[in-house]
């Protein structure tokens, strides 16, 4: 008859500890890698937000706004970007939207046949049109603000805007996995680890 002969109490123990010293090693590098992540889609969706906003004002030949929104229908009083933000058509050249939800409206400068996100639209805030909306950072432990306290940005026909943005977005670790959002006067949007400068980016304690 042959003998099964299975794990030794010190061979179970040499293997348990050779998994925990591999736990030990790998996991701060697993939770890097799943905070970089989170760090890299939110700033990309911000900066998407952006960008359809200047391909909106270009397409439209209209001013198109970006502003931190609570409710998906109304720019904030403050300027806080961690609530989240909304970009829309302004056609009427404020912060004011007057029609939240894309519906048809005979409101304004048309007719109940005009369309709010299209070219036969209105003049008037009545005619304004959502296009984006963003509910807020996720973590919430994140923040994103804005170097030149930046309550709202918006791109004219052109697809420019009329003073340069930057925004930095922040975790919990700091300014050395932060990333930063700069739109340039011309509305060229550009994803950065630094400031134009080059110096380091900076968050608020």
């Amino acid at each position: 008859m042959n003998a099964h002969r299975g794990f030794t109490i010190i061979e179970l123990m040499t293997v348990v500890a050779v998994m925990a010293l591999l736990v030990t090693i790998g996991l701060p590098n697993f939770q890097t890698m799943v905070a970089n992540n989170r760090v890299t889609s939110q700033v990309n969706l911000f900066s998407s937000s952006l960008q359809l906003a200047r391909s909106e004002a270009v397409k439209s030949n209209t001013r198109v706004v970006v502003c931190p929104s609570t409710t998906g229908t109304s720019c904030t009083a403050d300027v806080d970007w961690n609530v989240g933000w909304i970009s829309f058509i302004d056609r009427g050249d404020g912060t004011t939207i007057g029609t939240p939800n894309n519906q048809v409206n005979d409101n304004g400068g048309g007719n109940a046949s005009d369309d709010p996100c299209g070219a036969t639209a209105g003049d008037d805030a009545s005619d304004d049109c959502i296009l984006d909306y963003v509910s807020g950072l996720t973590p919430s432990t994140m923040t994103l603000e804005s170097d030149a306290s930046n309550d709202y940005v918006f791109f004219n026909g052109l697809g420019a805007i009329n003073e340069a943005a930057s925004f930095v977005l922040c975790d919990d670790r700091g300014a050395e996995s932060a990333r930063a959002v700069f739109v340039e006067n011309t509305g060229r949007v550009s994803i950065r680890t630094t400031k134009l400068n080059g110096n380091a980016l900076t968050c608020t304690p």
